[in-house]
């Protein structure tokens, strides 16, 4: 005959001098992917392309556009799939801006039929 004998094992905290002190841990609310943003934001920041924008498009559109475009290069992704992974990157931070398909392609077609694209 086999006796199954099970242990369970409830960790009760940290001991000092005899006295049972309960550790409590705190884990990040979420963590961002941001590595692989550190080169583009510093060649964005070493021309100043973000106050290029800026001078031609609203606060809003310029951050839209400048994730866009550096989601678009670390990872093309189709527009219906941006906002999902956008909001687990360092950018929806950096750039807090909404991420919807529809107002997305409405800036894509704004600027398309806009002559900004000639002022660089």
């Amino acid at each position: 005959m086999i006796k199954n004998t099970k242990y369970h094992y409830k960790y009760a905290g940290k001991e000092t001098d005899g006295d049972v002190r309960k550790v409590s841990s705190v884990l990040p609310k979420r963590s961002l992917i941001y590595g692989q943003f550190i080169p583009i934001l510093d060649i964005v920041n070493h021309i100043g392309i973000q106050d290029i924008l800026k001078s031609y498009l609203t606060n809003e559109e310029s951050q839209k556009i400048l994730a866009l475009a550096i989601l678009k290069v670390v990872r093309p992704l189709p527009m219906s799939s941006v906002k999902t992974w956008y909001e687990g990157t360092y950018l929806s931070t950096l750039f807090p801006v909404g991420m919807d398909s529809q107002r997305n392609s409405d800036l894509m077609d704004k600027i398309g039929s806009s002559d900004l694209y000639r002022r660089f």
